[in-house]
């Protein structure tokens, strides 16, 4: 009697704590959805793939919520933790390219006989540097090079402020020396930055074709989305993109998709890319590509 008492007993306090579980999932759930249906930029392109609310509410576990994020999210700047525990956090296929060495935040320009050559792998208010992009005396000495080399590999991205203002003084002064552009699989968002040579805002189409050189491998892959902003709602935290530049990015060349990047015109790993640069023409004297 005692032994089947104590074993009702266990299966209560197991009845209550699988309630007290289930309760608890729901409610973050229910976050997620009110999240991503009222504040998310790509919740359209979520429904255009078939997800509907029905199909929220049938998910009863964590690893069913990660399974229909996946099948409907595209987009690589999203992500989403509940107890710091990634639900959806999507990551590209980085073995075909070995990551830039260079420090953090790390920033140079180093002009030769014909080139001008910057590097910069963050475009966030971390690497203050960045903003030189943005100063029109330092785009003003970039209009004297046949050669401009914006090593852009690794670039987490940030914002793209002052590479706008780059683009724009090069193009208000009619510049007609070739532009290598160079990324790897970890260049990101504003990292990105071929996509800005074909954005009428400030270049209005002033450059030809064979004046763009993209020359690496393929970028990481975030851009449809955009404009991210920090929500925490209880346990769950979202990166959250909040502008949806789907019809910008349709009219760009070589964007192969979220998590695909844009091809390059040159495919080269960090071991050739000095050889291949050199090979159209830039003075590459005292660079190296760590």
């Amino acid at each position: 009697m005692k032994k089947s008492l104590f074993l009702l007993v266990i299966l209560f306090l197991c009845l209550l704590v699988s309630c007290g579980n289930s309760s608890e999932f729901n409610r973050e759930k229910e976050i997620v959805y009110e999240v991503l249906s009222t504040k998310y930029a790509g919740y359209d392109g979520m429904l255009k793939k078939g997800f509907s609310k029905k199909i929220f509410k049938n998910i009863k576990t964590r690893e069913e919520l990660k399974e229909v994020l996946y099948k409907y999210v595209d987009d690589f700047h999203l992500h989403i933790s509940i107890d710091d525990e990634r639900i959806y956090y999507p990551e590209p296929d980085k073995d075909i390219s070995n990551k830039s060495q260079d420090p953090d935040n790390f920033f140079n320009c180093i002009k030769t006989a014909n080139t001008f050559y910057v590097r910069c792998n963050s475009c966030t208010s971390e690497n203050p540097d960045y903003e030189k992009l943005g100063d029109p005396s330092f785009c003003y000495n970039a209009l004297a090079y046949d050669y401009i080399v914006l090593d852009f590999r690794s670039n987490k991205g940030g914002n793209d402020e002052f590479t706008r203002t780059f683009f724009q003084v090069l193009a208000q002064c009619s510049y007609s020396g070739k532009i290598i552009i160079l990324q790897d699989r970890w260049t990101f968002s504003s990292g990105e930055i071929y996509s800005g040579f074909y954005h009428p805002y400030y270049l209005s189409g002033r450059f030809t074709a064979d004046q763009l050189v993209l020359v690496g491998t393929n970028s990481g892959g975030a851009q449809l989305y955009g404009n991210c902003e920090l929500v925490e709602q209880g346990n769950v935290k979202f990166w959250l993109p909040t502008t949806n530049f789907e019809e910008h990015i349709a009219k760009v060349p070589n964007y192969e998709g979220e998590g695909k990047g844009y091809k390059p015109d040159i495919y080269a790993l960090k071991e050739n890319l000095k050889q291949v640069i050199e090979n159209l023409g830039a003075d590459l004297t005292g660079i190296d590509f760590k």
